[in-house]
């Protein structure tokens, strides 16, 4: 490991303790979160304009937009949903992350392409422009919306990891943008909203009694496989980001080192949480007990009508054990469609 990788923590030409006194002392004479060579930052209007407008977007589309979209184009919500409050609100509460989703992605993905892909790899911690400011400012506004829905709603649409999670991101999207530090961090961790859709997707296709489908079943590999590819390869590219850029990373002040070692180590361990959860309900529905035929003949007239009995109930047993299977794939923890 070089120097840098670990902060001047430790050299070997002056040996550990002296170093690790040193590097303190000057960590503790820059203040914990600010220094004159990263104060904060004013945007002005910028942030605190894109946050409200994003916490007005999705909270009309949870509370009219929602119910006026599904009542023109799904039925089942008309059937099953619109008269239960308690699905009503699951349905809703998805249908935002959905567009939730959709968007940040795209925009995150336009910061990568056109910001940072272009930007010297040794600084991109302390890259940023108001094209990424605008990104923090619409995850902060709906973060603090789902905080609000999940709060109220508590536990039927999160339990504590979701509130951990949504503190987790508000604290991140609004640190890097006030202080202009590892805003490449944030972004990248809004583009792996990219799966959400397909596990939200796998919920409404459950509710619509789709389950047999095709659909559904090629929406479950895509889950599992966006999932895993972005969520669980996000573990590596994080912490590959800091180590490359590890100059600029030891040259922020003592707060925003602990702070960041702290989301990459909690956002990963939910993520990988999450993957284990969702691979355990596939892997259980994909190798079910399939249910078994029963003897053709017997030697006593009524063996057969006791066999078929036993078939009966052994078969509604293993169509109830399926079932609740596919549930619990379908409804994966709802705190995963965050």
């Amino acid at each position: 490991m070089t120097s840098g990788a670990l902060c001047g923590f430790y050299d070997t030409n002056n040996g550990l303790i002296s170093n690790f006194v040193n590097r303190w002392s000057w960590y503790a004479n820059n203040g914990a979160f600010t220094s004159p060579r990263y104060p904060p930052k004013n945007f002005g209007l910028l942030l605190p304009v894109v946050s409200v407008l994003s916490l007005i977007f999705h909270s009309l589309i949870y509370y009219y937009g929602a119910d006026w979209f599904s009542k023109k184009y799904s039925t089942t919500f008309k059937k099953k949903i619109f008269g239960d409050e308690k699905a009503r609100r699951e349905w809703n509460s998805r249908i935002v992350s959905n567009v939730h989703a959709i968007i940040s992605s795209l925009f995150s993905l336009y910061c990568i392409v056109f910001v940072f892909l272009p930007a010297p790899y040794e600084r991109i911690l302390s890259i940023s422009n108001n094209s990424c400011i605008c990104l923090i400012g619409y995850g902060i506004g709906y973060f603090l919306y789902d905080l609000f829905i999940v709060t109220r709603n508590y536990p039927q649409l999160g339990g504590m990891e979701t509130l951990l999670h949504h503190s987790i991101s508000i604290l991140a999207l609004l640190g890097s943008s006030i202080w202009e530090n590892g805003i490449v961090l944030v972004v990248v961790m809004m583009f792996t909203e990219i799966s959400t859709p397909f596990v939200n997707q796998r919920y409404f296709f459950s509710k619509c009694n789709m389950k047999d489908s095709k659909i559904y079943t090629y929406n479950g590999i895509m889950m599992w496989l966006t999932f895993g590819i972005v969520r669980i390869y996000f573990c590596y590219y994080i912490p590959h980001f800091v180590w490359e850029d590890s100059e600029t990373f030891c040259s922020f002040p003592i707060g925003w080192i602990i702070l960041i070692s702290l989301m990459m180590t909690l956002m990963s361990s939910l993520n990988i949480f999450w993957f284990y959860k969702i691979t355990v309900g596939i892997v259980q529905v994909v190798f079910a007990k399939q249910p078994t035929s029963a003897p053709s003949t017997s030697s006593t007239p009524s063996a057969p009508d006791s066999i078929n009995v036993k078939d009966d109930k052994k078969s509604d047993e293993d169509d109830a054990d399926k079932k609740e299977l596919d549930e619990k794939v379908a409804t994966t923890s709802p705190l995963v469609r965050r």
